[in-house]
């Protein structure tokens, strides 16, 4: 029984994939529609994570980074636009980060099924809307 959870906890969890909770700083900055493609082609360079883009007659995008990109980041927007950029810092949340590269086969059995039951349990307890959702304050 144990070796059947086991083998199922680590399928599904490569399945779906491995997430890390990461505290992050939102930073807003509008830009003039005609610097669009430029700032969209800069931030896939980046591969950084577009919270929000809100059009109207220019265009304000919400971007989250790790607390240690935010200089350099903020350096490079405001080098890439010239100076004509204001950067605004948001709030910071922990947001779920998509873990590449991880390899459950190399561990031990044991390891994998206390890694896999650790990260489902840890993800219940800290992530709260789920107990909202079952009609649980």
């Amino acid at each position: 029984m144990i070796r059947a959870y086991s083998n199922s906890v680590t399928e599904a969890a490569e399945a779906i994939g491995v997430v890390k909770r990461v505290l992050q700083q939102e930073l807003l900055f509008t830009i003039p529609y005609n610097r669009y493609d430029e700032v969209n082609h800069f931030l896939e360079e980046k591969d950084i994570y577009v919270a929000d883009r809100e059009y109207a007659a220019e265009i304000t995008i919400s971007v989250y980074l790790d607390l240690d990109q935010v200089d350099d980041f903020k350096a490079e927007l405001t080098d890439l636009l010239a100076g004509k950029v204001k950067i605004i810092k948001g709030d910071q949340r922990y947001n779920e980060i998509p873990v590449k590269n991880h390899h459950y086969r190399q561990k031990t059995k044991t390891e994998t099924i206390k890694v896999s039951v650790f990260s489902a349990y840890f993800y219940f307890l800290t992530d709260q809307p789920w107990l909202q959702a079952c009609g649980r304050p």
